[in-house]
């Protein structure tokens, strides 16, 4: 068998192999280095092609990692803010109808940490002005509910 033979059959396996994991829109995003390879074949058009092909099958991989990702962080930030119970429902269905991209989760997820900090230092406040209300003799005003669930920070974990 000819070099260029072994070539072929090696390039050939290589395309099988990954056009069973890319969809078919994305095959034609090889043909130009697969073509260059059929019209002279040899090693330089075979490493490109091969080339070719591990880089589309690494970049498919990797989008399909990062919209798990993204898929997984909106719905950690959806599941953050809908646990607060100061944020109406109207604000909460428009937040989480929010476009899933790359970084909407984590803006999701940031808005619950501030909603809750604010409710924590409104409610230490409301406290503190109870306490100089006392002092000086004048009725304590109603306080408002504690913060019964804590929000985690899993922003960048």
């Amino acid at each position: 068998m000819t070099t260029h033979a072994q070539l072929a059959l090696r390039l050939h396996g290589l395309t099988v192999r990954a056009f069973n994991v890319l969809p078919a829109e994305r095959h034609v995003l090889v043909f130009p280095p697969l073509d260059a390879f059929i019209a002279q074949p040899g090693a330089t058009n075979f490493l490109t092609a091969a080339r070719a092909l591990a880089e589309e099958q690494r970049l498919w991989r990797l989008e399909r990692l990062q919209a798990a990702g993204a898929q997984h962080a909106f719905e950690r930030g959806r599941d953050a803010l809908v646990s607060l119970a100061s944020v109406d429902d109207a604000v909460r269905g428009a937040l989480v109808q929010t476009p899933l991209d790359a970084l909407a989760g984590r803006r999701l997820e940031a808005l619950a940490l501030l909603v809750s900090a604010h409710q924590e230092l409104a409610s230490r406040a409301e406290f503190a002005a109870d306490e100089l209300r006392k002092k000086m003799g004048a009725t304590p005003v109603k306080k408002l509910p504690p913060n019964k669930k804590k929000v985690t920070n899993s922003i960048g974990a």
